[in-house]
């Protein structure tokens, strides 16, 4: 889960910051993989609660009808 994010940061915020030096830029990577890997785990499980109360609200429908 971590890898494939890490690499959606990098692939989004890299070509922004290719001006500067490399060393800061992936400083600047790094950081923003440490971010948005807590970022991406906690919007994944919040659309899979999401998505399981869906299913059991529509389970619930079918039960009643």
């Amino acid at each position: 889960m971590s890898l494939s994010s890490k690499n959606i940061a990098s692939g989004v915020f890299a070509p922004d910051r290719s001006t500067e030096p490399p060393s800061v830029r992936l400083d600047i990577i790094s950081d923003i993989n440490d971010t948005t890997t807590v970022g991406a785990i906690t919007v994944m499980l919040f659309f899979i609660s999401f998505k399981l109360s869906i299913k059991i609200n529509l389970m619930s429908i079918i039960v009643i009808y």
